[in-house]
C-alpha cells in the first residue's frame, strides 16, 4: 500500500530513522517505501535550487537598463504592464482557462506574457510599427532571460553545485549515471547556467508540456524522457506488459527521487506517482523558522526555573497541546520521505539511499525478472488499491467495511475520493469522516 493510501485509511506504518544528519533532518525509511536504487532524481527550480526573487529582481533591472539604452520610454513598468494584460485577456496566457473558465490558471504563459508586455509599451508609448515591436521584444526578452540566468549563480541555496557534483558522481548497478533532470512551472533551464549545466540531462518546463505541477502530466513528462537514458533501460524494457500510467509509475516510482519546495506541488504530486520524495526547505523558510533551527551563540540552556520565572509573569498563561504541530509532522511525514533545511546535507541523503537500495539489488533482481510473467503492476508490488475493501484490526476483531467501497468527492477541488479518506490526495485538504 503507497504511503498516501495509507493515509487514506489511518495506517501510518512505524517510521524508522535510519540516521540523524545534524538534527536538521530525519530521512524515512518505513515500509512503505519501497528500498530501491535510485536511477533518476529530478529537482524542481525556483526556491528549491535558487532564491527565486533575487534572480527575477536582477534581470528585472538588466531589462530596465536595456530599455534605458535604447532610448524606451517607459511611463508604465513592465510588470504592471503584463498584469494589466493578463487580466484582461487571461485565456491567451492561459490556455486552460479558454476551455475552461473556472480552471486554475496554470501554467500561464509568463515568456508570451513577457514579450507581449514590452511590444504593448513600444507601440503605445513609443510608436513602434507592430512588427518593429514584436522584433524589439523578442530581443529585448532575450536580453532579460539572460540576465535570469546570469544572476543564479549568486543566489544558489547552500552548496548547490557541490551536492549536484557529487550525485553525479554516484553510479547504478549497471555503471551508468544516475539521470539528473528538472521538473519546473517556471520558464528557466540550468542547462542555460554554465556552472550547473555539466550536472543537468533534461529539463521540462510547463509551458512546453501545457501543465504545471501538481498535475501528473507534467511529471509523466519528464518520465517520458528520462526512459531514454541508459540508467533507466532495464526499467523500461517491462514496460510493454502495463497499459496503464498508474501501473507504470508502480515500476518507475520507486527508483525515482523528487526535491521541491512546494509541499504539494512537489512532494504531494509526487509521492501521489510512488515517487520518493525530499521537501528542501531551506529557501522558504520564514525568519522565525530559521531562528528556531539556528542556535543563539553565547545564550546560555534555559531552565525549569526560568520558564517558571517567565510564567510568573503573565496574567494569563495559555498552553497548548501541540495538536496543530503532531498534525503537521504527521502529515508531512506521510509525504516527505525527508525534509531538509539546508541543501548541503541532500548528497549524503541520495548517497544513503543509493547504497541501501545497491544492498538490496539482487533481491530486486530477482523480482524483476519474476514479473515478466505478472499482468498488472498491483500483483507485481502486492499492493492494495483504494477501491478494495479494507479488513481493519480493532479491539481484538477483524472488520471487513464495507464503507471502503464507498466514494465522496473532496469539498474543495471536487476530486473523487474513498469515504474513509482523511484527505485529499489532490489538494491536501482536510475531509470530514462520515
Amino acid at each position: 500500500m503507497k504511503k498516501w493510501e495509507k493515509m487514506y485509511f489511518g495506517e501510518k506504518g512505524d517510521k524508522e530513522i535510519s540516521r540523524n544528519f545534524g538534527n536538521e533532518v530525519e530521512p524515512n525509511t518505513s515500509e512503505s517505501r519501497i528500498n530501491s536504487e535510485v536511477k533518476v532524481i529530478t529537482f524542481d527550480l525556483d526556491d528549491t535550487l535558487w532564491k527565486t526573487s533575487a534572480v527575477i529582481d536582477g534581470a528585472n533591472t538588466a531589462l530596465q537598463e536595456y530599455l534605458d539604452s535604447k532610448g524606451i520610454k517607459q511611463p508604465r513598468q513592465i510588470k504592471d504592464v503584463m498584469k494589466e494584460m493578463f487580466l484582461a485577456d487571461k485565456g491567451r496566457y492561459c490556455p486552460e482557462i479558454r476551455s475552461n473558465p473556472k480552471a486554475k490558471a496554470e501554467p500561464v504563459l509568463f515568456t508570451l506574457l513577457r514579450k507581449d508586455a514590452i511590444a504593448d509599451v513600444c507601440i503605445n508609448d513609443n510608436g513602434f510599427s507592430e512588427t518593429d515591436a514584436k522584433n524589439f521584444a523578442e530581443e529585448s526578452f532575450e536580453v532579460w532571460t539572460n540576465a535570469r540566468h546570469g544572476a543564479i549563480p549568486e543566489n544558489l541555496a547552500t552548496s548547490v553545485v557541490d551536492c549536484l557534483s557529487k550525485i553525479r558522481s554516484l553510479r547504478t548497478s549497471s555503471n551508468d549515471p544516475i539521470v539528473v533532470g528538472a521538473i519546473t512551472n517556471g520558464n528557466s533551464d540550468p542547462r542555460r547556467v554554465p556552472i550547473l549545466a555539466e550536472y543537468f540531462d533534461f529539463c521540462i518546463n510547463s509551458e512546453d508540456v501545457g501543465f504545471a505541477k501538481p498535475s501528473s502530466k507534467i511529471y509523466e513528462a519528464a518520465v517520458d524522457v528520462a526512459s531514454s537514458f541508459p540508467a533507466t533501460s532495464d526499467i523500461f524494457s517491462h514496460m510493454k506488459i502495463y497499459d496503464s500510467m498508474d501501473s507504470m509509475m508502480d515500476l518507475v516510482g520507486p527508483w525515482w527521487i523528487h526535491v521541491g519546495d512546494d509541499f504539494f506541488k512537489d512532494v504531494v504530486a509526487a509521492k501521489e506517482l510512488g515517487m520518493r520524495t525530499i521537501w528542501a526547505r531551506e529557501l522558504v523558510l520564514s525568519e522565525d523558522e530559521k531562528r528556531a533551527i539556528t542556535p543563539v551563540t553565547g545564550s546560555k540552556e534555559r531552565t525549569v526555573e526560568d520558564l517558571v520565572s517567565d510564567m510568573s509573569k503573565e496574567k494569563v498563561v495559555v498552553m497548548e497541546i501541540g495538536s496543530r504541530d503532531y498534525l503537521e509532522e504527521s502529515i508531512r511525514d506521510d509525504f516527505a520521505d525527508s525534509t531538509i533545511t539546508k541543501f548541503e546535507i541532500l548528497s549524503e541523503i541520495v548517497s544513503l539511499w543509493q547504497r541501501e537500495g545497491m544492498s538490496n539489488e539482487d533481491a530486486n533482481i530477482e523480482n524483476i525478472e519474476g514479473s515478466v510473467a505478472l499482468q498488472t503492476a498491483e500483483d507485481f508490488y502486492d499492493v492494495t488499491l483504494p477501491d478494495e475493501p479494507q479488513v481493519i484490526e480493532g479491539d481484538g476483531q477483524k472488520l471487513e467495511t464495507q464503507k471502503e467501497q464507498e466514494h465522496k468527492f473532496c469539498m474543495f477541488c471536487g476530486t473523487k475520493l474513498p469515504v474513509v479518506a482523511k484527505f485529499c490526495s489532490s489538494c491536501g485538504a482536510s475531509q470530514i469522516i462520515e
